[in-house]
């Protein structure tokens, strides 16, 4: 069984990497990561991050870039992330009204066509990542995911789903692994402990603390230390034949980051290669 590679996200360093890319790449790349996730650029220019990832020999798996901010200059930052020999291209921080059931929601149907064209152009996969408020339901009982994946043509947008934002959510990410597996080339473990489900509420609000007994003690964790429970979702992740996984974690919290991604990825590995062993001995019998 071919396993998919994995990457490091970016986004738990955020306010180090304006600064400190060029330290914390190799520090990646030692962990054992293939590749990386950006967040932007982070200020750095193209040569220069062209370089890192070069020098460390880490692939860029993607890039989640502000949506509102690549529709300005599209054609720009796709040749950016075709030099960069980038997989994919994730837009991202839609606002509600241009999400289904939004007043400008075609508005973002044309970006999407417009985005998609390009990215295909480029050889890079247009993806969507969702969040938790992607799990709501439109006033038909459709999930505002669905009907997102249903609006826009798979030849223009796949999906890069986030299995922990899905159920804090209240969604099952085993029901979108399934529904479409054939549209997600990348997917996003990411894993948390919550003891009530019900109080979480909007993480994002919490700005890196944990949730106290109100919040249902909500704390980010390394994947595979949660309830997320990976073991369970990692046979569906590689039905979607993924070329990438992500080892997603958000904050941390009075702990290295390294060390939290170093367990992480042990984790993620471990859980890998036993489904794909067993999967082997079966075939064998």
């Amino acid at each position: 069984m071919n396993l998919p590679k994995i990457a490091s996200p970016t986004y738990i360093f955020r306010e180090e990497a304006p600064e400190k890319l060029p330290e914390i790449l190799p520090r990646l790349a030692e962990i054992g990561f293939d590749g990386v996730e950006l967040c932007t650029l982070f200020g750095w220019d193209v040569a220069e991050v062209e370089r890192m990832l070069a020098e460390t020999g880490l692939a860029l798996a993607g890039d989640n870039w502000p949506v509102y901010d690549l529709m300005e200059h599209p054609e720009e930052v796709v040749e950016w992330h075709r030099r960069l020999g980038s997989f994919s291209l994730t837009p991202g921080g839609f606002r509600d009204e241009h999400l289904p059931g939004g007043e400008y929601f075609a508005e973002a149907k044309e970006w999407f066509a417009r985005l998609g064209k390009l990215c295909r152009e480029a050889g890079i996969r247009l993806l969507y990542h969702n969040h938790f408020k992607e799990m709501r339901k439109l006033p038909d009982g459709t999930s505002v995911l669905d009907a997102l994946m249903a609006a826009v043509p798979e030849t223009d947008l796949s999906m890069q789903p986030d299995l922990g934002w899905m159920q804090i959510g209240g969604g099952d990410p085993l029901y979108y692994l399934r529904k479409y597996a054939g549209r997600i080339p990348m997917v996003h473990f990411k894993d948390f402990y919550a003891s009530d489900m019900a109080k979480i509420g909007d993480p994002f609000d919490l700005e890196g603390r944990r949730g106290g007994p109100e919040r249902g003690h909500f704390e980010f964790r390394p994947t595979g230390y949660g309830i997320s429970g990976i073991a369970v979702q990692v046979p569906h992740v590689l039905a979607c034949r993924p070329a990438w996984v992500v080892t997603c974690q958000d904050t941390v919290y009075g702990r290295s980051k390294y060390d939290d991604l170093a367990d992480g990825l042990i984790a993620l590995k471990k859980n890998l290669s036993l489904y794909a062993q067993a999967e082997e001995e079966r075939a064998e019998q």
